[in-house]
């Protein structure tokens, strides 16, 4: 029976708190600890030592940043099941390797999916914590930085497997396309996302209805900015 997963990465820059999620469609037989922690496994969120298991996605993330960046920890989740889930602080934390000018924390390396249906946009993904030296005149990624966005990029596309005994469980990544609501006593209204109800088995099969498969992460060619992760608003 397949399951929704969602995986939430934490980092620090300059006191500021950035967040990264990603969905992945879990399949096959679940680690003993669940699919959410077979998630977080292979994707390198139980480093040792503070070092990212190699050609993992955390290692390809932190490959790109300042050492004044940290991941602090990550979260997965199965919205469908409270008892599947798996939260892990990093200790210590693994920091990035440039030890250039820091960039401002809304500077970030922007990614963005291919859309693989109509009824459900694109996944995008900001990563920020980022040295000068990443950059050229006028915001263009330096050579270097485009290798490793790619890498990371190709990181992001790859189903990933993981194999406990004699037991494998699969993560494809993929995007969701939420339930939008009002959020209740706003006034004036405003709005927001959240996983389709019910909590159950009824509503996550709806939900597993509404996904994108099949995508293919690319990085833009020049830096993004992210309002939200502005001096003082944090994330």
């Amino acid at each position: 029976m397949a399951e929704l997963l969602e995986v939430t990465l934490t980092t620090s820059y300059h006191a500021q708190t950035f967040v990264n999620r990603w969905n992945y469609k879990a399949e096959g037989t679940a680690p003993p600890d669940g699919f959410a922690w077979g998630l977080n496994e292979a994707m390198g969120f139980h480093p040792v030592g503070g070092t990212p298991p190699v050609g993992s996605i955390l290692e390809g993330l932190m490959a790109m940043v300042s050492q004044n960046c940290a991941a602090v920890q990550a979260i997965c989740i199965n919205p469908y099941d409270p008892e599947d889930f798996d939260a892990q602080p990093f200790i210590p934390r693994p920091i990035g390797p440039y030890s250039g000018q820091d960039n401002a924390p809304f500077i970030s390396i922007g990614f963005r999916t291919n859309q693989t249906r109509r009824d459900v946009r694109r996944g995008t993904k900001r990563v920020g914590g980022l040295t000068e030296e990443l950059f050229e005149g006028g915001g263009a990624l330096t050579g270097a930085a485009i290798t490793l966005a790619d890498d990371l990029a190709a990181l992001m596309n790859d189903t990933l497997s993981l194999t406990v005994s004699t037991d494998t469980s699969t993560y494809t990544p993929c995007v969701v396309k939420k339930d939008k609501y009002v959020v209740p006593g706003s006034d004036p209204e405003r709005f927001a996302y959240r996983y389709l109800p019910p909590y159950d088995d009824t509503g996550r099969d709806a939900q597993l209805a509404l996904i994108a498969t099949g995508l293919t992460w690319e990085p833009y060619s020049d830096a993004r900015s992210q309002v939200s992760r502005q001096y003082g608003r944090g994330i």
